[in-house]
């Protein structure tokens, strides 16, 4: 089989506009559940999480990679509907791969960069925050990044163990 990169783009971009608006929603509704997202030196510049933001935030990020395991499911599902043919292991891992990295991308680009062009550091959005070198730390997201790959390596074999099997 080969990979369907239309499958790929638009069901990616579907879910990256879901997350998207997740990820944007819970930062708005309490940023402090994302502290641990943040360049170091916004992080340095505010109190540490409490145990309870702590959890509540990694119930968040739960609910995050739920969102993408749905989505791509729902990849899934199409995907077989679109193609007659059996999906092999790698095809279903090179479709979970490049699925999770649209997102990947649109988290690099639309959520850090383009954000943070919308932040003025002398008035950011947190208190505490003023003039933080971090509202414009690009690197710091594109490390991210890289290791969103190095993730969507690990994170697409279980998609495609269970699509291929």
């Amino acid at each position: 089989m080969i990979v369907y990169p239309y499958r790929v783009l638009v069901d990616g971009c579907v879910v990256s506009l879901v997350l998207t608006i997740y990820i944007i929603g819970t930062l708005r509704w309490n940023y402090r559940w994302w502290l641990a997202d943040f360049p170091p030196d916004l992080q340095a510049s505010l109190p540490p999480q409490t145990a309870n933001e702590k959890q509540k935030g990694g119930l968040i990020g739960l609910g995050a990679f739920a969102i993408v395991l749905l989505g791509m499911a729902v990849s899934f599902i199409l995907l077989k509907r679109q193609t007659p043919t059996e999906i092999t292991f790698f095809s279903a891992w090179l479709h979970a791969f490049l699925f999770f990295q649209v997102f990947n991308a649109c988290d690099l680009l639309v959520i850090d960069w383009i954000g943070c062009l919308f932040i003025d550091p002398s008035k950011p959005p947190i208190p505490g925050t003023e003039n933080s070198p971090g509202y414009r730390d690009y690197f710091f997201h594109v490390i991210g990044f890289l290791k969103g790959i190095v993730i969507g390596i690990f994170v697409s074999l279980l998609p495609a163990i269970v699509v291929s099997f």
